[in-house]
């Protein structure tokens, strides 16, 4: 499976160090004020990465939990690590072993990394399982229509003096993204697999779980969903 590899590599994080902290965080304070989370209501962050989602939530007052299959993210993560912040090494596809979170977020298309959707409907289902009653799940996912409509099939960049070349396609309902350079007399060769779920695909595999769906959004300002939106953001609580 290429997450297991790729997310636990040193040059994924090198490629992707421009990610916009504050533009998540921004997000994030916009997210738990329109739910009406109060502070020290309990969070699970699934998968955290490296832990910048789930640092911010706890400086917002919360009780955090994050979890990813990375090792390395875990490690890295752990310097974070207070009376109200955790880290653990969690497969999606498992059960999680805490339940009666307040809310339960996937963050930055977290989901469509499995080789079958009967995967991403298991993980959803740990999500949901794992929620108290009147609990949230919150699903931020990527738009489908945008990506088709802006993919760049050809691209490089130069990143601490790396030169990667990134090819993607679309094959199959799945934007496919190769990853090739070379470092240190070597070359190096990666795959990303992300399936294009559409809004009412998403939708529906929330309404599976259990779950009400009670809005979704199309951007980071919480703005209305439509085919131009940037985002899908499904979130769902439970009865």
């Amino acid at each position: 499976m290429w997450y297991k590899e790729w997310f636990d590599c040193e040059y994924y994080h090198i490629l992707y160090c421009h990610r916009d902290d504050k533009e998540a965080e921004a997000f994030l304070h916009r997210l738990v004020g329109h739910l009406k989370l109060q502070p020290g209501m309990r969070i699970l962050d699934l998968p955290c990465g490296r832990g910048r989602h789930s640092v911010f939530l706890e400086k917002e007052g919360y009780n955090v939990t994050g979890a990813d299959l990375s090792s390395n993210s875990i490690a890295f993560a752990k310097q974070f690590e207070t009376s109200e912040l955790h880290f653990r090494v969690h497969n999606m596809l498992e059960p999680f072993p805490e339940k009666d979170f307040d809310a339960v977020m996937n963050l930055f298309t977290s989901l469509g990394y499995f080789d079958r959707p009967e995967e991403d409907q298991k993980a959803l289902q740990h999500m949901a399982d794992a929620l108290k009653s009147d609990g949230f799940l919150i699903v931020d996912f990527l738009n489908p229509l945008q990506v088709e409509k802006n993919l760049i099939p050809e691209e490089t960049r130069k990143i601490d003096g790396i030169i990667f070349e990134l090819n993607k396609k679309i094959d199959n309902k799945n934007v496919i993204k190769t990853v090739r350079f070379r470092n240190e007399n070597k070359d190096f060769e990666y795959s990303e697999k992300v399936h294009l779920y559409s809004r009412d695909e998403l939708c529906s595999m929330v309404n599976a779980t259990g779950l009400q769906i009670i809005n979704t959004f199309g951007d980071y300002h919480l703005g209305p969903h439509t085919e131009e939106s940037e985002r899908c953001i499904v979130v769902a609580r439970k009865s």
